[in-house]
């Protein structure tokens, strides 16, 4: 078969889309990804890098840039072009990985940051709670011994001396039970909030308390002697 015969196969096969410029393109060329030669095998022209490619070579379409359908192209274009689009996805998966990292980072210093400020808190509340104790400590002792010298009321005011002291006892207790719970554990700040809450209740209770028994006294005691002996909290309080 000679080249005008192969030229007329080619034309009768394909229509009028395979040209005599199509042909002359392609025409005794190999496919340069197989090396095949075949006069009888259709070759064509891959539009991604204008090399000439076989049938088997030439089976996909893929959209091209000043082309409104899909243009051919080789099996190697292809894979270039899948490699890089797989290579895109993996870039932006890197770069949203990279972000969400910086992201926990960000979150990690803020929490840190977060927690030193609530240990500072926890630290200050313990030092008011220590310094309470004390003042309460010294008022337990304080009228303790006034309440010692007093006969007339002495068996009711023992009670509440026993009482007070049982109350403050279990207020310490609870206080270095709070201390423990609070070591390294963010999460027990409002437990301990609350349980300073109930602390000052209870200082406003004992308060009371303490007024109830200035009443008792008063017709026994000069009121200038137990004054002497109250801290200015609780002498205003009284006289409140």
């Amino acid at each position: 078969m000679n080249s005008q015969e192969v030229e007329s196969y080619y034309s009768e096969s394909h229509g009028s889309s395979f040209d005599n410029e199509s042909f002359q393109e392609v025409k005794g060329k190999k496919c340069y990804i197989c090396g095949k030669s075949s006069l009888f095998q259709l070759k064509k022209i891959c539009k991604f890098c204008n090399r000439v490619i076989c049938s088997e070579h030439s089976q996909k379409h893929r959209k091209m840039p000043g082309y409104e359908i899909p243009q051919r192209i080789c099996t190697a274009c292809e894979e270039k072009i899948v490699i890089k689009e797989i290579k895109e996805e993996i870039d932006k998966e890197i770069e949203r990985l990279g972000k969400e990292i910086m992201q926990g980072k960000l979150l990690k210093e803020s929490l840190k940051l977060e927690t030193a400020s609530k240990d500072q808190s926890i630290e200050e509340l313990l030092i008011s709670i220590e310094k309470e104790e004390k003042t309460l400590k010294g008022l337990e002792e304080e009228l303790s011994k006034k309440l010692k010298d007093e006969a007339e009321n002495g068996e009711k005011i023992r009670t509440d001396t026993e009482f007070l002291r049982k109350c403050l006892d279990e207020r310490i207790e609870n206080e270095r039970v709070l201390v423990v719970e609070c070591n390294g554990k963010e999460n027990q700040l409002q437990i301990l909030i609350s349980e300073e809450e109930e602390l000052r209740n209870a200082n406003l209770e004992l308060g009371n308390q303490i007024n109830e028994s200035y009443e008792m006294l008063k017709e026994s005691v000069l009121k200038e002697e137990l004054v002497k002996t109250l801290c200015q909290r609780c002498l205003a309080h009284i006289e409140a």
